[in-house]
């Protein structure tokens, strides 16, 4: 996981924290129906669980434009 990151040493230092912190607030994305088939078959749960885990995502990468509102950190 650490080296299928390539941007700069800080991007990656930020990328592989929030994936850090997903995986641990969010530990089960995906049910055995989500893999193959786009979600098609997911129950209602993981459908939920995946929209929270992107939302919380989101809010992450918010946070961080406002911590480095001039960089490309989210470009690279």
């Amino acid at each position: 996981m650490k080296d299928s990151i390539v941007c700069s040493t800080k991007c990656r230092e930020i990328r592989l924290k929030i994936l850090s912190l997903c995986s641990n607030y969010f530990p089960a994305t995906g049910c055995d129906n989500c893999l193959g088939d786009l979600h098609q078959g997911c129950s209602d749960s993981c459908r939920e669980e995946s929209r929270a885990e992107h939302a919380f995502s989101k809010d992450l990468w918010a946070l961080i434009r406002i911590a480095y509102p001039a960089s490309n950190i989210d470009r690279a």
